[in-house]
């Protein structure tokens, strides 16, 4: 039997026998093996303010957005009744013991989980299972003991041979990065240097007042339990030995996927300057190049990747970690690392996110640092050294890098295409049961880069971990990849409702122009090219309210498994000068970055309404041109929208601009009349197959009853009747005749005559057109 329960709070009880809290419902459970072992568990419990639980993937919300990525790495996420019933403050540092690693972080409230659900941030995920070694997901969170003030701490590099580090440099980092952590020996710290993470581990620490006769008698054994606190009089002291030791995670041109035409280019050219023995007159043995594009794409993993394999010696810049408050720091980082550079020729620079260093339009400080990064770019010539640098904002970068001799190359790692996608899936792994799942998910995934097929590889990872699988399965794949978003998406991502072709009733003639236009040239390039068809650049759906116009876009978006962008004019205007004009133009540049993708334009007219000829607007009509300008420019101007495809809905065609029906444009009209008798049917079938009607029902009767009535009106008829049905009887369980009979004197058709003569006319002015 389980153990008596104390009354206490519904979530938790205190089992009588040995005194730990459980959750409610793992009491049963807890009853067969009570007291637990704290070597391994079944279900999570707390004794002795000790949190015994289980180790889950943490979602987006749990974690603060406005904290930096070195806070978030070092939370740990528990339950509020985890922190009352071990008495951890928000933000106390605690100890965290997973497979054998021993870890202090900082615990904080989780808004989501069980009782003994344990949350780390992705970084702190990927530092977990950076080893193969993880296969269970039992963790423990414990009280820290009181920690002493450090006098002196003695590190060691586990991975410096990826870069040319200077030690006096790298010192003061790691000082200022892991000033109020507290550390013990052995212990392994990741330390965000120019770019890249390098791996450091603690060797000693001494303790303040303690003397280095009495530390060096004692030795590392009294302390190998001990914590400690850097403070105000802490000496950091870098091993030398350590600056050859080997590291096992350098990345290489394998472990990078597609871009391989970008990569081969990129290697020849590097390899020509670096080890060309041409002794040509005016021969340039420097070379700078600008990789620009969407975050996450992998620019800064090519970039290392290339340096790796070439053979020279990297250093790595990262442009966020060059400012600070002192006056004259950031250009003497600068000049130390070219120096480095200079004098380990041939070398490979990596400036990382350069338009944070040399923005084109920035204060007095990232204006001297522009003017000394210039001057730099100019004394390395002639010296055998490649520049490579990242950049996801070209255009905000400072103009006078981008001319020969400083960044002379400019090369777009655009949005994978589907081939390259794939490729970079099975980068991750050779596994060749794998395949399938990796070809669905690369062909499926429009608008994800690498850092997206990364997640969908770590969250894959990370559920097979938590089941206890030897090795990731298809079906793992699979479920991680309905769980990433494109990256590129987050900001305007619609959640489309699961609609289908099916769900839709009649409109048969419209869901195959629908087709045509929009799932073709996608799925049949090929054919399109040989007939010479070019694919229509955009639709107009008119029609009266309620006749699904919306309802067939969303069917089309999930159909056709591609991107879906809406907006409406809300959306768009905006009462700041240029503000309106700017948000048209993310957004076709977002549906560019995503394509194949489809921009929905709900209520077109509001956005594309007739522009006044007589020249008096002003205000908002003002404004109204400038956003129809500007829409006009995006969907066929200068730079071209290739893969994406504009749906736009409307109830009034004829306050449409002219120019935005032209072909080219919104050239395909299609009509979305009121519904037929045919239609009807359909379309009251699918509504009731979850309501329970009599026999008496004639569905073709109601049918003929509801001439006039529009789509949206036919389905409020079916859920009048149901409430009918529930006025007649609270605990009716069936829909009769009579009830649709009343339904239909309270659901009038509310479509005017003069709206579908309208319609009419419209049709027959385009026609003779």
């Amino acid at each position: 039997m389980p153990p008596k329960g104390r009354k206490s709070l519904t979530l938790w009880q205190l089992c009588d026998n040995c005194l730990c809290a459980i959750s409610s419902k793992d009491l049963e459970t807890h009853g067969k093996e009570c007291p637990a072992s704290q070597d391994s568990w079944s279900c999570g419990y707390i004794a002795n303010k000790v949190l015994h639980g289980f180790l889950e993937d943490i979602k987006d919300e749990d974690v603060t957005e406005k904290l930096k990525d070195d806070v978030k790495e070092d939370l740990v996420h528990i339950s509020q009744s985890a922190m009352q019933l071990c008495e951890f403050l928000i933000g106390c540092p605690v100890l965290v013991k997973f497979c054998g690693r021993t870890m202090v972080k900082n615990v904080w409230p989780s808004s989501e989980g069980t009782l003994t659900t344990v949350k780390l941030s992705k970084l702190g995920y990927d530092f977990l299972f950076r080893s193969e070694e993880v296969n269970s997901n039992l963790i423990t969170v414990l009280p820290l003991p009181t920690p002493f003030p450090a006098k002196e701490i003695y590190f060691k590099i586990l991975n410096s041979q990826d870069y040319s580090i200077d030690p006096e440099i790298f010192t003061n980092i790691v000082s200022n990065r892991c000033r109020g952590k507290i550390f013990f020996s052995k212990c392994q710290i990741n330390i965000p240097f120019y770019g890249k993470d390098v791996l450091i581990e603690i060797v000693k620490c001494v303790k303040l007042g303690m003397s280095n006769e009495l530390s060096e008698q004692v030795g590392d054994l009294s302390f190998e339990e001990s914590y400690f606190l850097p403070v105000e009089q802490t000496v950091w002291m870098l091993s030398e030995k350590t600056l050859s030791a080997t590291n096992v995670n350098i990345i290489k041109l394998s472990n990078v996927g597609g871009y391989q035409n970008i990569i081969e280019e990129l290697r020849e050219n590097i390899e020509a300057v670096l080890y060309s023995k041409a002794n040509v007159l005016g021969f340039q043995n420097s070379y700078g190049v600008l990789l620009y594009g969407a975050h996450g794409s992998g620019k800064t993993l090519i970039a290392q990747a290339l340096a790796n394999e070439s053979g020279g010696n990297v250093v790595n810049i990262q442009s966020s970690e060059i400012f600070t408050k002192f006056y004259g720091e950031a250009e003497a980082k600068l000049k130390s690392a070219f120096k480095i550079a200079l004098n380990k020729a041939p070398s490979i620079i990596i400036l990382d996110n350069i338009e944070t260093l040399c923005p084109r339009k920035g204060s007095d400080q990232e204006k001297r640092v522009t003017a000394a990064l210039l001057s730099l770019f100019d004394s390395i010539q002639y010296k055998k050294i490649v520049i490579i640098a990242t950049t996801n904002q070209p255009d905000e970068l400072a103009s006078g890098l981008r001319r020969p001799g400083r960044l002379e190359r400019e090369i777009e790692i655009s949005v994978p295409s589907p081939e390259d996608r794939i490729s970079i899936l099975c980068s991750f792994s050779k596994d060749p049961n794998l395949e399938e799942a990796f070809k669905h998910v690369g062909k499926a995934s429009h608008g994800f880069v690498g850092a997206d097929l990364a997640a969908v590889w770590h969250k894959a990872s990370v559920k097979a971990a938590m089941v206890h699988q030897e090795r990731i399965l298809p079906e793992n794949v699979l479920w991680a990849f309905s769980q990433v978003q494109p990256s590129a998406m987050r900001e305007v991502y619609v959640q489309v409702p699961n609609v289908l072709w099916s769900d839709i009733g009649g409109q048969e003639e419209l869901k195959l122009k629908l087709s045509q236009a929009v799932e073709w040239p996608l799925r049949h390039p090929d054919s399109f090219k040989r007939l010479g068809i070019t694919p229509p650049r955009g639709i107009l759906m008119y029609g009266p309210p309620g006749c699904s116009k919306t309802m067939i876009a969303k069917a089309l978006a999930t159909e056709s498994e591609l991107n879906f962008l809406s907006v409406k004019g809300s959306d768009i205007f905006s009462k700041w000068v240029g503000e309106s004009e700017k948000a048209v133009r993310n957004l076709f540049k977002r549906a560019r970055s995503v394509a194949p993708a489809v921009v929905f334009l709900d209520e077109v007219d509001a956005l594309g309404g007739e522009r006044d000829l007589t020249g008096s607007n002003s205000g908002g009509s003002a404004v109204r041109e400038r956003v129809l300008s500007q829409l006009l420019t995006e969907i066929d101007g200068v730079v071209s929208l290739d893969n994406v495809v504009i749906i736009a809905a409307t109830n009034r065609p004829d306050r449409i601009d002219k120019a935005l029906l032209r072909p080219g444009r919104l050239d395909r009209l299609i009509y979305v009349p009121l519904p037929d008798f045919c239609t009807r049917s359909q379309i009251l079938k699918l509504q009731l197959r979850q309501t329970p009607i009599s026999d008496c029902v004639d569905i073709n009767r109601i049918a003929e009853m509801t001439e006039g009535y529009s789509g949206a009106e036919v389905v409020t008829v079916c859920k009048e009747a149901a409430l009918k049905a529930l006025e007649e009887y609270i605990d009716a369980d069936i829909v009769k005749m009579k009830h649709f009979e009343a339904a239909l004197n309270i659901v009038t058709p509310r479509t005017p005559k003069s709206l579908l003569k309208l319609y009419d006319d419209y049709i027959n002015k385009y026609k003779s057109t």
